[in-house]
Order: C-alpha cells, then structure tokens, then sequence
C-alpha cells in the first residue's frame, strides 16, 4: 500500500515529507503512537530532520495501527521505510552509495507522490484538492472535537501557535454561522410575532405576580383580624 492510499483511508496530521520518511522504528505499537523524529545517515536509512520541531508524538489508532502492521508484513528484508515502494527504496540507496543522493530528494523521496494524489482525487471526483487538505481536516477536527490550541500545536508540530490559531478562528467562525443559523430558524420568518408573543408573556408573568402579592397580603390581612 503506497502512503497516498494510507492517508487516504485514514486521519492524517502527517506532512508529506513526514510520512514518506516513516521507518519501522517510528511507530510503537505497544503504546498506540507514530513518533516523528530526524533519522540518521545510516546503512539503511539517509539522513532526514523534521520541519519546526526535533521529534513529536501522534496517537495511533487501530485502523492505521492495523494498516502499517499489514504494510511491515510485505516490506523486502532490510527496507525500513514504510510508505515507500521498494523500488524506489532501491533506486535511492544506490544513488546514496555513489554520493549522489540530494537532500531535497530525501525531503520527499517519492518522486511520484504528487501524481498518486491526483489519480485518487479524480477516482473520488474531487477537481482541486492537495495532501495537504488532509493535515488540515485532521487539525480542524481536532479542535472541533473540543483538544485546545497549544495541545493541538504540540501535536501538529507548529513551531507559531499562531499557525493554529488560524485554525481555531475558522472554526470560531463556522459555529457562529451555526448559531446564527440555529437562531433564525427559531425566529422564523415572522420576527414581530415572536417578539409580540414574547412581550405578551412578560406582561402576563407581572399580572400573574401581582395578583399573587394581593391575595398575599389579603390572606395576612384575614389572618390578623
């Protein structure tokens, strides 16, 4: 399974180059969680840092937990990177052994990620979408679901809590379109109506009050005499 089609299937905070750099020793099952952390130029891996931040963690769910041990079952003997093909794994480790092996490939060493996307966006009939949307959704439910702007900046590795804030304010924004929503369908078309019924049933609460404090006051009046 190729990373566009694990995020695909799942909540995603991942970006691109976090995900396509995911090893075996990245994700713990044992506690539920994926940890987003540099790698080392190594036999098997290249060197790799994580944007903003040294080293995050993510909660991992059954469904993705499920996915990835699925993936590590198919992975070719000394491949430690989980979402990309083994092809491509080949490829970039001979161009590491000649000394050719760029950095910024290794920021996104899925040359054919982007494409990927496209083809499951056109299977899905969205016309403009990017992978980013992804991290952007999971972000935004996040907030929504009630987790506070400086929790949800550590797990999403925003090096500005104003980066989340702009998150937060759009949701801000959105439940007030709710409530607004929710408040004109009260009041109806007819707004007078329900302000006239409103004002009645004031009037009618202080008659009601004032007809209590007289028979009140008649029953003490009775009482003393």
């Amino acid at each position: 399974m190729s990373a566009p089609s694990l995020s695909q299937k799942t909540d995603n905070t991942l970006c691109r180059g976090e995900i396509l750099n995911l090893t075996l020793n990245d994700v713990d099952f044992a506690r539920g969680k994926v940890i987003v952390q540099p790698k080392e130029d190594t036999q098997y891996t290249w060197r790799w840092v994580v944007k903003d931040k040294d080293i995050r963690e993510l909660p991992l769910v059954d469904k993705v937990a499920q996915l990835l041990i699925d993936i590590q079952t198919e992975l070719p003997e000394g491949q430690p990177y989980l979402l990309l093909p083994p092809r491509r794994y080949r490829y970039l480790m001979s161009l590491k052994a000649r000394g050719e092996l760029k950095y910024e490939v290794c920021k996104c060493p899925d040359g054919n990620f982007g494409r990927s996307w496209r083809t499951i966006f056109k299977k899905a009939g969205i016309e403009d979408g990017t992978f980013h949307d992804l991290r952007s959704t999971c972000i935004t439910e996040w907030l929504e679901k009630g987790l506070m702007p400086h929790e949800v900046k550590e797990l999403a590795g925003h090096a500005d809590i104003n980066a989340t804030m702009n998150y937060y304010v759009g949701i801000r924004d959105s439940l007030i379109d709710k409530a607004r929503g929710a408040s004109t369908a009260a009041l109806g078309e007819d707004f007078s109506a329900h302000f006239v019924r409103a004002a009645q049933n004031g009037k009618n609460g202080k008659k009601q009050a004032t007809s209590t404090a007289s028979q009140t006051l008649n029953l003490k009046g009775a009482t003393q005499t």
